[in-house]
């Protein structure tokens, strides 16, 4: 089965000042990595309020194809823009060995290099 992550940063909406989780037609996003599935995706980029949170950058998504497949397309071609806490979700919801190597050979930060670099170990181990 499918899923969708979505990374919901509440201190990008506009106007700032949210730090809980925000519904969309019944959907909850809690601060950080949410995983839904691809019908609700489905419904959630047709919400206009989903769509002003993308172009804030209120919210990444990831989106992930089967298991065994991993991620297969994504809005996150470098990690720059996050932190180090932001970089660890989206690097543990990310199971695209290409894309990963990708993101450690471009990253400067020691901190996430390390992240990419034990992700890619579990899943070479198949821990993931």
């Amino acid at each position: 089965m499918s899923d969708v992550t979505l990374i919901y940063r509440p201190e990008k909406e506009v106007p700032p000042g949210r730090t809980r989780a925000r519904s969309f037609d019944g959907l909850r996003l809690q601060p950080g990595t949410n995983k839904v599935s691809i019908e609700a995706f489905s419904r959630l980029e047709s919400h206009s309020g989903f769509k002003r949170c993308q172009t804030w950058g209120a919210v990444t998504v990831l989106r992930a194809a089967e298991k065994s497949g991993g991620v297969d397309s994504t809005e996150t071609s470098d990690l720059d823009g996050y932190n180090t806490d932001e970089t660890a979700q989206i690097v543990a919801a990310t199971d695209n060995l290409k894309l990963l190597e990708q993101w450690r050979e471009s990253e400067t930060r020691k901190t996430v290099k390390n992240q990419i670099s034990r992700r890619i170990a579990e899943i070479e181990k198949g821990e993931a």
